[in-house]
C-alpha cells in the first residue's frame, strides 16, 4: 500500500526530521533536541495514523476529497503501555 511506505520512511527517518519549509529549521533547530532522529515509538506512529485518518474523515465529510485514502492503514493494535500505580 502506497500509504505504508510514508509510515515506514516515518520511521526510518526518527524524530524530529519533517518539516514544512525550510525557514522552520532555522527558528526552531531541530537538530539541537537531545532526540533528534532517534527512533519514533509504534504509539507514536499510531497517533500519526489517526490522527490523519481524523483529518482525511474530515475532508471526506466537508466533499474536499471522494475517498479517505487512510482508510486502507491497518491500525496500529500496539499493546498499551501499564501506567505505574503509587501506593
Amino acid at each position: 500500500m502506497a500509504n505504508d511506505y510514508g509510515i515506514k520512511k516515518r520511521r526510518e527517518r526518527g524524530k524530529y526530521t519533517v518539516t514544512a519549509s525550510e525557514k522552520s529549521l532555522g527558528i526552531n533547530y531541530p537538530n539541537r533536541r537531545e532526540d533528534y532522529k532517534k527512533s519514533v515509538t509504534e504509539t507514536t506512529i499510531a497517533n500519526y495514523t489517526r490522527n490523519s485518518k481524523e483529518f482525511s474523515d474530515f475532508l471526506k465529510l466537508e466533499r474536499e476529497i471522494r475517498d479517505n485514502q487512510m482508510d486502507t492503514i491497518e491500525k496500529n493494535l500496539n499493546e498499551k503501555r501499564k501506567q505505574k500505580t503509587i501506593v
